[in-house]
């Protein structure tokens, strides 16, 4: 029975990667649609948890964040839908950007004391690179996520099938 699943798993991952492929825009909008919908849960829950909450236990930022995360959520959910696909691909890049510098300060600083300081400058210097690509290429950056998961999904999809044949082989 497992074996069955896991050929049937690696089928529709390796499908679905290849759809993907030629239709990257459309795996952007699904993540999009994701983290709108995160944003909005979120900022519910926290504004349920600062509403149950005792009043001397709350704190006015608990409010903001939770009315900010459902706020965005919102705006996300009814905004355009240019602006819902390149959202996601710019935050990526901010987070690029701040991992980076984060390495190469973190590098610099282990470079004085230990052999292995220059590879996590070299790797912080990839990173901001590439986040600085993407926040100056916002439709590259979106085909560039777009792909990751397509890739993602193909990759998944031969590690199934990997475990299939294993399974094939122990029977």
């Amino acid at each position: 029975m497992f074996k069955k699943l896991a050929l049937v798993a690696s089928l529709l991952f390796i499908f679905t990667g290849v759809f993907l492929l030629y239709r990257p825009l459309g795996s952007l909008l699904g993540l999009t649609w994701l983290f709108a919908l995160n944003l909005f849960g979120l900022g519910l829950a926290e504004l349920v948890a600062y509403l149950r909450s005792d009043k001397t236990g709350r704190s006015i930022w608990e409010l903001i964040h939770a009315l900010v995360s459902l706020g965005f959520g919102i705006f996300f959910l009814c905004g355009p839908l240019v602006q819902r696909l390149f959202i996601v691909p710019t935050i990526l890049a901010y987070w690029l950007v701040v991992i980076g510098l984060c390495r190469i300060f973190a590098g610099l600083s282990l470079k004085h004391h230990f052999d292995t300081g220059h590879y996590l400058v070299w790797l912080g210097g990839f990173s901001l690179a590439l986040g600085l690509v993407l926040l100056g290429h916002p439709l590259f950056s979106a085909l560039f996520l777009a792909y990751l998961v397509a890739f993602t999904m193909i990759y998944k999809g031969i590690e199934c099938f990997i475990v299939f044949i294993r399974l094939v082989r122990l029977s």
